[in-house]
């Protein structure tokens, strides 16, 4: 269960997620021997394709619910009864994290012909008018996200790849 943009309703919202962990495993090669060997380690993850697989394949160690509250409101942050330092600590790693998503935005966004927008200047770009807007979640369009897994192909040579996204680009901009 997410939270939703009504949480400004409640000082205070209970959440509650399941997880599921599995084991996996990936070749690891040697810098100065260049012998290559299998590491093996616990992975957590709340994706259900993932713990699918993971129990399709006998990987899957276990499933849990984990519940905590989310603050709707500013005094919703008292009721939690959070220590001020961490506090402070949780609000930081927030706003590097919007200011993260906000600076890949500007970076990858692309137009009509999937061309990328995105012009540097000269000393740094101030984004705080940008972390202090209200957020609202933007899904992706259809071609935004056939171009997320497309340009994630690693196999596939650079002018492949830009071929794609502009004729991708051009028949979502019709």
């Amino acid at each position: 269960m997410g939270t939703a943009n009504t949480l400004v309703d409640m000082d205070v919202k209970p959440v509650s997620v399941t997880y599921g962990a599995y084991t996996a495993s990936e070749e690891v090669k040697d810098k100065k021997s260049g012998e290559v060997s299998t590491r093996s380690f616990v992975k957590a993850t709340m994706q259900e394709k993932a713990l699918a697989k993971a129990k399709e394949e006998g990987t899957w160690l276990v499933d849990q619910s984990f519940s905590y509250d989310v603050p709707g409101t500013v005094a919703g942050f008292q009721k939690l009864g959070i220590p001020d330092e961490e506090l402070v600590n949780i609000l930081r790693n927030g706003i590097v994290a919007k200011a993260g998503r906000i600076i890949v935005n500007y970076m990858e966004e692309l137009d009509e012909q999937g061309n990328p927008v995105f012009q540097p200047a000269d000393g740094n770009i101030d984004i705080r008018k940008d972390i202090a807007e209200v957020g609202g979640r933007r899904g992706l369009s259809d071609a935004e996200k056939a171009w997320k897994t497309i340009s994630g192909l690693k196999t596939l040579p650079p002018e492949v790849l830009a071929l794609l996204q502009s004729q991708l680009f051009a028949t979502a901009a019709q």
